[in-house]
């Protein structure tokens, strides 16, 4: 099929976007437009509103034509001007995606031949993935002349839009801004926070350790643990002091009268068996004084556990 594009001028050094990228653009500006002259009957017909002007001369002289600023873009196809590639370099054109024209071309083949050319066709195209647009476009790869300008306005941005394009300062100058600042910010809360810690006041900026205050927490909760057994001990130890005091006789004087009660001086000596003690289980001398010598009456001191020594105590 022959396929007739819109070539718009384009400074190719700065890629500064064309000025007309679609037709209703060319139209709206009422720019001039140069076209082959085998297609004129076509082009008017689709096209009555654009400015249309067909040189003679065929591609060359629309090339001649918008050299001299006849017309200011050109209907052609990639195809048709593959040949006149050093013509559009020295004009700085290049090939939009605007489609303008399509005209469907049949392959010319003798009758009985058509049907199997066909299948073949088809077959190629299905199977191998082969068809006459994939061969159209390998043999204008072929023959494309090297160190040419780039004619298609689409690789010119893509080109621009690598991922792999070099950075430059200009691109790093907003990440580097952003980070000096979010850096000064930082000193300068660490600053007010030092400020307020050397002054005795309490600082919501800075570093705080969750890890110290958790191992204090947990040495806090056992000791409130152990604490507790010790009370409900210290509780049971006192009332069966208790029991064996009024189980003693009581003294009374000539006048019958009855004396206080004096609580006999008592030594109880017990074996506390600790469970968790195994074979270093200890003797320990309890007295009948509520909350002396106390197994498990134990305190912490910079972090590590402290017990009392034994001892004998009395009471009357």
């Amino acid at each position: 099929a022959y396929v007739a594009n819109l070539a718009a001028f384009l400074t190719q050094s700065g890629l500064v976007e064309t000025e007309f990228g679609t037709m209703k653009q060319v139209i709206d500006k009422n720019a001039r437009i140069c076209g082959h002259p085998a297609l004129e009957g076509d082009l008017r017909l689709i096209w009555s509103d654009a400015h249309w002007i067909f040189p003679p001369d065929g591609f060359d002289g629309m090339f001649d034509a918008y050299a001299r600023e006849e017309c200011k873009v050109l209907a052609i196809g990639r195809e048709s001007a593959f040949e006149h590639v050093e013509r559009i370099c020295e004009l700085r054109l290049v090939f939009t995606d605007v489609l303008i024209h399509e005209i469907p071309i049949a392959f010319p083949i003798r009758p009985k031949l058509a049907s199997a050319f066909s299948y073949w066709v088809y077959t190629a195209e299905k199977s191998y993935g082969y068809s006459f647009e994939s061969a159209k476009q390998a043999y204008i790869k072929e023959t494309e002349i090297k160190n040419q300008c780039e004619i298609e306005f689409s690789n010119l941005n893509q080109e621009e839009a690598d991922d792999f394009a070099p950075v430059s300062e200009s691109n790093m100058f907003l990440p580097i801004m952003a980070f000096a600042i979010c850096a000064f910010i930082a000193v300068v809360l660490q600053l007010i926070h030092e400020n307020k810690k050397k002054n005795g006041r309490r600082s919501a900026f800075g570093r705080q350790s969750t890890l110290g205050i958790s191992w204090v927490r947990g040495i806090h909760a056992a000791s409130d643990v152990e604490r507790g057994d010790v009370q409900v001990q210290r509780k049971g130890w006192d009332k069966k002091v208790d029991e064996d005091d009024s189980e003693m006789p009581r003294s009374v004087d000539e006048d019958d009268s009855e004396m206080p009660r004096s609580k006999s001086m008592v030594r109880r000596s017990v074996n506390h068996d600790k469970s968790d003690a195994g074979d270093d289980a200890k003797r320990v001398q309890i007295c009948d004084f509520p909350g002396a010598n106390i197994p498990g009456d134990e305190f912490y001191e910079n972090g590590a556990p402290q017990s009392q020594s034994q001892s004998t105590l009395f009471r009357d």
